[in-house]
């Protein structure tokens, strides 16, 4: 959990969280010495909460297995959202053909993370499956993304729902 934003917005609070992003963290190759890089939002008002868990990669495992009490801190801010905004590239692959990590965060990832944040929503963003393998995300219109993903929430018994945002679509925290 980073300083607050100042905002002049009355009521209102956005706080960022640091996320791993593979090709934007420090010394991404280095493990040791590897520093996240990139930044989530916790958007608060008196009535809502949402969270901007966007631009991660699939090793944040911090939020499904807190190892700090930053992570629990950070978790804890983050929990019972009515809106949780995800990081969705892919719908399987955290690692491509090469072994390096995939660009940005699957869905099947997402299925670990999801559970210890309790969204009320979860809207899957940065879709395209363009890494997956054809027939596994590869190709598929939003339509497909949303049915296979609300199919699979389902039968895991997810919290809240999960959908894919449409042009137009306005998220109101009021």
């Amino acid at each position: 959990v980073l300083e607050a934003v100042p905002v002049t917005a009355p009521g209102l609070s956005i706080t960022p969280i640091t996320l791993h992003h593979s090709s934007a963290d420090v010394a991404a190759e280095d493990a040791a010495r590897r520093q996240p890089a990139c930044a989530g939002f916790v958007i608060q008002t008196a009535t809502k909460k949402a969270v901007l868990f966007w631009d991660m990669d699939g090793t944040n495992t911090w939020i499904s297995q807190p190892q700090t009490e930053a992570h629990h801190a950070a978790i804890a801010l983050a929990r019972d959202a009515d809106i949780l905004c995800v990081d969705c590239n892919t719908w399987r692959v955290d690692r491509g053909s090469s072994g390096r990590m995939a660009s940005h965060a699957a869905f099947y990832t997402h299925l670990n993370f999801v559970p210890a944040l309790r969204p009320r929503e979860t809207l899957l963003m940065h879709i395209s499956g363009h890494e997956d393998a054809p027939g596994d995300g590869r190709g598929w219109t939003n339509n497909e993304w949303q049915s296979a993903a609300q199919r699979v929430w389902a039968e895991r018994q997810m919290p809240g729902s999960v959908r894919v945002p449409v042009i137009g679509d306005v998220l109101a925290l009021y």
